[in-house]
């Protein structure tokens, strides 16, 4: 499928596409920080220079931590400096932004000059019994716990100033994420921002574990411990900047495509995600290049490169009516998998939004695999698998907007939101990789072939034998409904070609498909009870942060137990929203989560719509 377009894809390497992960690692990329829209104006710049020939443009939207878009408030914070150092019971300097931006917490308020505060240690710090005894009224905190919920307790109940951090996101130990095993390392954490006044009531700072455990020696050790801070930061009105890069095609009556990728998150942040931005960049200027040097006629239909603050800059951009045929959203491509511990994973697109792009970028994926020869063939020399749909990044807005997006990323990563994502972790030949393979997919779409058809029916019948051997074992409420649903669901896959590639094969593929699919579907019995509920949607774009910024305590507490039990419940709200959008009913959108995620509660999932209700997201109908 992709052999026609080899010397176009040796337009690029690895080292180009690390020169920009480079650039973009230099800037502290917080939310409307001067870093973010200084980095903009250098890209834009060393675009040009490089002869980047379509349309460059930088859409922005005022913030202030106030203005909604939906049920989104993007905070702007910025951070000018900060500065911790203990002065008691010995004087040392523990951290300097300067050298580590990432460990001032993020939405930290500005001090007043140099603060002193002795410290208290709370441990964890993420449920009461940790205050019980202790006085932290007007002192710092030494926690070990989600800096967001310490702050719910030791600032906003007890009255705490400042927390002093060594938490981590994420750990996994067999991958040596965990704070003792890289104990010069502090993570990138944040406290909640304020939204009736759009100023958070505390600062705090991220602590490696070696940091960490030296005041806690002290503390443990029945000495007094007292901190002396500066942060010079602010939550203001800001400008969220965008760049979006066009190549125009010829037939204007055609939807674009769309590659995106976010440039947030603070320095050094190079797999997140200056990699997926650094990568965005150089696709869109190579096919520039090819363009201009006559090497590929015209392209059929516009493509569109989109480099955004995370989730909160896409759905900004999306509100503004924008419409696209498919995307392509990348974030952290471009791991040294032997030092991060990481696997390459395509994350196929929603039930909901089905297509034939998963099994297109698939392909690519596997032809551009870097290889090594042995046992008389060539072999994959990297982890990469394809999985279902999970959210977490910038597919999950689009895909909301009905724009079938996968996503390719790398998980899990030993350095994630850490001080530790710096260039050295980053593999040139994993970035030559996923270029090739994101540029040879755009190639085809602009030149396919009846290939594509054979890929299409391979993977659909492959799926069908793993959705059929859960199905044949599941209870349903509405297993009519449910056949129905995954017939449509393989006949859209195979016909959102036609939207690039119209040809009669297609029915002949189709039709070979059906006649297997209604073989192996047998029919079932009802055997759930139903709930009778059915929900519509109030606003346009996915659900936002309010939503969790708004929720009582007791709702709160709620929703967090059931993430805990139910590690997949984030990505089947996620699906049951655009469900919900799609008209389907409480009955219908549990067996479909069943069926493409694991067994879900239906309690659990009639408890957070309710909650939705509540905050005239959802309306029961």
């Amino acid at each position: 499928m992709f052999q026609r377009f080899e010397e176009l894809s040796r337009m690029t390497n690895g080292y180009r596409v690390l020169k920009w992960v480079e650039i973009i690692s230099r800037y502290h990329r917080s939310l409307a920080n001067r870093d973010f829209i200084d980095l903009i104006d250098v890209l834009k710049t060393e675009l040009e220079k490089q002869g980047f020939e379509g349309t460059i443009r930088t859409p922005s939207y005022m913030i202030d931590g106030k203005k909604t878009f939906e049920s989104w408030v993007p905070v702007p914070w910025k951070l000018n400096y900060g500065r911790l150092e203990m002065i008691e019971p010995t004087r040392k300097l523990i951290i300097d932004s300067f050298a580590r931006p990432v460990s001032v917490l993020y939405r930290s308020r500005s001090t007043e000059g140099y603060e002193q505060y002795d410290v208290v240690d709370v441990g964890k710090g993420e449920s009461e019994s940790d205050y019980e005894g202790k006085n932290v009224a007007g002192k710092a905190v030494l926690a070990e716990g989600n800096p967001s919920k310490v702050y719910k307790l030791a600032v906003k109940k007890f009255g705490a100033v400042c927390i002093l951090s060594c938490w981590m996101r994420a750990e996994e130990e067999k991958i040596g994420r965990k704070p003792e095993l890289m104990p010069d390392t502090a993570s990138y954490a944040g406290i909640p921002g304020e939204f009736d006044e759009a100023q958070t009531k505390a600062f705090g700072f991220s602590l490696s574990y070696s940091e960490y455990s030296e005041i806690k020696k002290y503390l443990k050790s029945g000495k007094n411990v007292r901190i002396s801070a500066y942060i010079d930061a602010k939550i203001e009105a800001g400008e969220m900047r965008l760049l979006e890069l066009i190549l125009k095609g010829r037939n204007e009556s055609l939807r674009p495509v769309i590659v995106t990728a976010h440039l947030c998150h603070p320095s050094p942040g190079a797999n997140d995600n200056a990699t997926g931005s650094a990568t965005t960049l150089e696709i869109a200027l190579t096919l520039s290049k090819v363009l201009k040097e006559d090497a590929l006629e015209n392209l059929e239909r516009t493509i569109v490169f989109l480099l955004v603050p995370e989730m909160f800059g896409t759905v900004a951009y999306m509100l503004d009516g924008r419409d696209f045929e498919v995307g392509i959203n990348l974030d952290m491509v471009g791991e040294d998998q032997k030092k991060t511990g990481s696997v390459t994973i395509l994350t196929q697109t929603p039930w909901s939004t089905p297509t034939f792009i998963n099994d297109l970028l698939d392909s690519a994926l596997n032809y551009y695999m870097p290889r090594v020869y042995g046992f008389g063939e060539w072999l994959p020399a990297r982890r990469y698998i394809r999985n279902h749909y999970s959210g977490g990044s910038d597919h999950f807005v689009l895909n909301h907007f009905d724009v079938p997006t996968p996503f390719i990323g790398n998980w899990p990563d030993r350095y994630y939101h850490s001080s530790g994502d710096t260039l050295d972790k980053v593999d040139p030949e994993e970035l030559e990789w996923i270029t090739k393979s994101v540029l040879g997919t755009l190639l085809f779409l602009n030149e396919p072939s009846e290939e594509i058809m054979d890929v299409i029916f391979g993977n659909s019948i492959k799926d069908l034998m793993d959705i059929e051997s859960r199905y044949s074992k599941m209870d349903l409420r509405k297993p009519d409904f449910v056949k129905s649903f995954l017939f449509d669901l393989f006949k859209e896959r195979f016909y959102s070609i036609e939207n690039f590639y119209k040809d009669n094969v297609i029915d002949m593929y189709f039709g070979k498909f059906e006649r297997f699919f209604n073989e192996v579907l047998e029919k079932k019995e009802e055997k759930k009870p139903l709930t009778g509920l059915k929900f519509e949607k109030l606003q346009k774009s996915p659900i936002g942060n309010v939503f969790n910024a708004v929720l009582n305590d007791e709702d709160s507490e709620e929703l967090e137990k059931i993430y805990e039990n139910d590690k997949q419940f984030r990505q089947k709200f996620e699906e049951a929203i655009n469900l919900v959008r799609k008209g389907y009913d409480l009955d219908e959108i549990l067996d479909i989560l069943d069926l493409q995620f694991s067994i879900t509660e239906a309690e659990n999932l009639e408890k957070v719509f309710k909650m939705l209700e509540k905050q005239e997201i959802l309306k029961r109908i």
